[in-house]
């Protein structure tokens, strides 16, 4: 089912071909930092292929919403293949603290945000119920001929208004709570998935698919006096990946080994 789910996830990003027919094995992957659009891959007969770049949608459009910034593909390729190699070298190495880096920037969130969807989806369900009691008693007065037609209405369509937005806030609530629970599991599946890739050496669509969920792309900087591109990498099921310096997983490792508890959260 994780298979099935992760390939129907790939095949609903619609692949752009170029005119040359040329693809990129990172073109579903691609977006825009600063607005959140597709970049699209730019290739032409004209262009040879150390050169084919991704371009923000929103400018080609002329959309306005975007100022132009583009990325060569193979700097895309090697920004990505460096960051692969690099978290499955720090996560294989140094799982426990992995672990425990993730617990202490998500964890918290994620419990704080489940608390808050618990206690909306029961605030919702007992607002619901108090609803039909309203709705019952507007109907009986109605009928009794204690309340005018023209008030049942509106008071009737108010209280089925409300109760059908919050039947869809409970819905979208229990969904949220369903993948909440379900971030757990995909976390142990990356764990068990970045072994496979120990030697990897160049990346392919597979390993992209595999691996990458989304790749974000800033407008260029100057630092220094050289520009340079952010590109931000997100990882299948665990988004991006902050790397400890060597004196931060020596400090990690020590606080573990104080504390093997805090691995329980992880």
């Amino acid at each position: 089912m994780e298979t099935y789910n992760r390939v129907q996830e790939i095949r609903s990003h619609r692949r752009r071909h170029t005119s040359t027919g040329r693809t990129s094995i990172y073109t579903s992957k691609m977006f825009c930092g600063d607005c959140g659009a597709k970049m699209y891959f730019c290739a032409a007969k004209s262009i040879p292929d150390k050169n084919v770049f991704f371009r923000c949608s929103e400018y080609k459009e002329n959309k306005g919403k975007c100022s132009i910034h583009h990325i060569r593909e193979t700097a895309v390729n090697e920004i990505v293949t460096r960051a692969v190699k690099e978290v499955v070298k720090y996560v294989t190495e140094y799982e426990p603290v992995f672990l425990y880096m993730y617990a202490k920037k998500h964890n918290e969130e994620m419990l704080t945000n489940i608390k808050l969807t618990k206690l909306r989806i029961e605030h919702s369900e007992k607002r619901i119920q108090e609803l039909n009691q309203l709705i019952m008693k507007v109907y009986e007065d109605h009928v009794l001929g204690n309340l005018p037609d023209a008030r049942y209405t509106m008071m009737a369509t108010n209280y089925e208004a409300e109760q059908e937005k919050l039947g869809k806030q409970i819905e979208a609530d229990k969904e949220a709570l369903a993948k909440a629970v379900q971030t757990a599991v995909d976390v142990k599946s990356f764990l068990k998935v970045i072994r496979n890739y120990t030697e990897i050496e160049q990346l392919d669509e597979k390993t992209v698919n595999t691996l990458i969920s989304k790749i974000e792309v800033f407008h260029k900087v100057k630092i220094d006096g050289k520009y340079h591109v952010p590109v931000k990498v997100h990882f299948t099921a665990v988004g991006i990946i902050d790397i400890p310096s060597e004196k931060e997983i020596k400090k990690i490792m020590a606080e573990i080994q104080a504390n093997p508890q805090l691995l329980k959260t992880a």
